[in-house]
């Protein structure tokens, strides 16, 4: 019952926001639904086949620890007693706390006054992150079309819809979504305090909204921080003090070596935490490459055998799309960069440096990449990519820069065939 109210909710917000489109745009956006639930129902029938993996489109690792988590609150287990199920869940503190919301939530829907089996709340949970995923590329689009009219809205759904993280983030047991939904969704509030006066004389209203949004993004993953304050000052006019926040986040991150070690012991991390690497941060940016993942996609069985890893990220072809995506993407965010320096040099130290920070964080907290790893950078360099369009096609028509990045994409296949 409670999953068939939360899905209730989740058609009702995105289909609120798919009425400010037209009709053209409308179609896109369900088309990309369809394409969002053909690749769920691949995804999970693939992890199922395998041997090694748990069920339900749950490969393992984390997505099992959240599952069993939530199958033990269900039987009346309190989040103390979840440290027997994993490490995750030893200690609630400011970098746990996600894990327990999520889990609780997912308890909810899956376990809670059940109407259909364990398995369809699964995959109906599937279906409402699939809805949280769209709507946040939407609200992305209307947030950076509003400061922009030259760029559409329905452009950057398009290129934020269609990166391969926001996919399979989507048909994963991972509170990654959900995150990313708070923080645009403060922007959007933000943007629509701008634009609308009716809105606008509800300040505390909206205050209070962006309040509540501010803190679930937190509390679902705290370095969300790095992101959602420079934005919230950039979007609510205070842009010179975004500027200074930026700054002071890269200055600690390439310098403060000490400091990163006093936010770990604050937010309790135990990982060993080095200053980042150039060479590594580059690599975490560019990774994946479309060279080795087409050879790895017409060769899969040679390389990686019938197995599946326990994150559910070699799955065949996720990382291939991702690579596609940035073959696309990734130029188009080098020309937003470098045009749009000269115009709005606030605006893009703010996207860029923001980047930067990210890829800085992941690169000296984790020794692997996978799919969400480089979800939480899709933002930033959607925007960048939005104004690098913007300023392309006053040269060259889209659809020539298109039709170049598949020629590519093609050429590169039949070299590996």
């Amino acid at each position: 019952m409670i999953i068939i109210t939360v899905l209730a909710i989740g058609i009702s917000v995105l289909g609120r926001d798919i009425r400010k489109l037209n009709q053209a745009d409308q179609l896109k956006v369900f088309g990309m639904a369809l394409i969002y639930i053909a690749a769920m129902i691949y995804y999970v029938s693939f992890i199922n086949a395998q041997s090694n993996t748990f069920g339900y489109g749950i490969p393992g690792a984390d997505m099992l620890a959240h599952y069993q988590g939530a199958e033990k609150l269900s039987k009346g287990f309190s989040w103390v007693q979840l440290s027997s199920v994993a490490s995750r869940f030893e200690k609630v503190g400011v970098s746990t706390i996600g894990y327990f919301i999520y889990t609780n939530f997912i308890s909810l829907c899956i376990f809670t006054l059940p109407v259909f089996s364990t398995g369809v709340n699964v995959y109906l949970v599937y279906a409402f992150q699939i809805l949280v995923s769209l709507d946040t590329a939407l609200r992305f689009g209307h947030v950076v079309a509003s400061e922009h009219r030259n760029i559409r809205e329905i452009q950057v759904f398009l290129s934020l819809a269609l990166c391969a993280p926001f996919m399979v983030q989507s048909f994963q047991l991972m509170r990654d979504i959900y995150y990313m939904w708070a923080i645009v969704s403060l922007l959007f509030v933000l943007c629509q305090l701008k634009e609308n006066k009716t809105f606008a004389q509800k300040r505390v209203w909206v205050y209070l909204k962006c309040g509540l949004l501010f803190v679930m993004a937190v509390m679902l993953r705290y370095y969300s921080l790095v992101l959602i304050i420079p934005l919230m000052l950039y979007y609510s006019e205070h842009k010179k003090i975004a500027v200074y926040v930026v700054l002071g986040e890269l200055v600690v991150l390439i310098f403060g070596s000490s400091v990163i070690d006093i936010v770990k012991q604050i937010v309790g991390l135990s990982w060993t935490i080095s200053s980042p690497e150039i060479s590594e941060s580059i690599k975490f940016l560019l990774f994946p490459n479309i060279f080795n993942q087409s050879k790895y996609l017409l060769h899969w069985r040679q390389f990686f055998g019938t197995g599946i890893d326990v994150s559910g990220c070699n799955v065949p072809g996720v990382y291939y799309i991702m690579s596609v995506w940035n073959l696309w993407i990734l130029p188009l965010a080098g020309v937003g960069v470098l045009t749009n320096w000269k115009e709005k040099k606030k605006e893009t130290f703010i996207w860029v440096g923001i980047l930067i920070s990210i890829v800085m964080i992941y690169s000296i907290t984790y020794d692997a990449i996978d799919t969400r790893h480089k979800f939480f950078m899709s933002l930033p360099l959607c925007y960048l990519a939005a104004k690098g369009s913007e300023k392309l096609r006053k040269r060259i028509p889209c659809c020539i820069y298109n039709l170049t990045v598949c020629a590519t994409v093609l050429i590169v296949l039949v070299a590996f065939v």
